[in-house]
């Protein structure tokens, strides 16, 4: 558990944290881990097996793509020809139909009562609210919609939509870590990749564990953490390991670091000085 949304309050959660009825949680682990996770606590009730992806941009490119490598059938449904063209060349192994995914009727004749999840990543975010929402409402499907505008956060968080992804907030994590990279770039232990959680109020950085950290060796719980700072998961040889207070930081670690208040440029930035 490495975050907490209560009453627009956001909190790091440490081991003495009680879990209250209303709180969003946000949780990490392998992706094994989570989906049993999720199957035990009846967020999914059975195995994601049937994805249908409302547009054919790169959003619904790359993500068809990695769904069909992780055994996922999808289907991608496309209004525009040349669109259609590409993605069926590109992946060949994915169902592509060349039709306007925001008629009821091509749903319907598409399976959408057959599908397990439904994503709306067409480029207006209006449409794909909407979509979600019918989804949702009239076949209790999980749903993914594409929100590019920052504003509708607020809306977005009341509507019984499963997901939403933005992409200018990817993009804008992106930027932050080149440029804290940037200030850094003697520092091998700097931000490699960032992610913003929580509308915007944590942020969720990968670092590598090189001989110039201070606390090589050491186990978490000698660490002077400072405040709202969470090591959430060390990958280390293609494993993933949820640490606990007698784990190591060993040379060449990947640690994932969650982080409210800070901004992190390295990971000594973690200690308290």
């Amino acid at each position: 558990m490495c975050a907490i949304s209560r009453n627009d309050e956001v909190i790091i959660p440490d081991g003495n944290y009680v879990i209250k009825s209303g709180d969003h949680l946000y949780i990490t682990g392998s992706h094994r881990d989570l989906t049993r996770f999720c199957f035990d606590i009846g967020i999914i009730t059975k195995q994601i097996k049937n994805v249908m992806i409302i547009g054919g941009g790169k959003i619904g490119f790359y993500l068809a793509k990695q769904l069909s490598v992780l055994g996922m059938r999808v289907k991608i449904i496309e209004n525009n020809i040349e669109y259609c063209k590409i993605l069926a060349k590109k992946l060949p192994f994915i169902t592509v139909i060349n039709a306007d995914g925001s008629d009821e009727e091509i749903l319907i004749e598409e399976g959408i009562e057959n599908t397990d999840a439904f994503l709306a990543l067409t480029g207006l975010d209006e449409e794909n609210l909407i979509l979600s929402l019918y989804a949702k409402k009239m076949y209790h499907k999980k749903t993914v919609a594409k929100v590019t505008r920052m504003n509708y956060a607020g809306l977005v968080n009341s509507l019984n939509v499963d997901t939403i992804i933005s992409p200018k907030s990817a993009i804008a994590a992106q930027i932050i870590r080149y440029v804290r990279a940037k200030v850094n770039k003697d520092d091998d232990s700097s931000v490699k990749t960032l992610y913003k959680i929580v509308n915007g109020e944590v942020e969720a950085s990968e670092f590598i564990v090189t001989s110039k950290i201070d606390f090589l060796g050491k186990t978490l719980n000698e660490l002077r953490l400072k405040n709202h700072i969470l090591v959430a998961a060390i990958s280390r040889n293609n494993e993933i390991i949820v640490p606990k207070g007698e784990t190591t930081i060993e040379l060449n670690d990947h640690l994932i670091i969650i982080s409210r208040d800070e901004k992190l440029k390295t990971l000594n930035d973690i200690i308290r000085r």
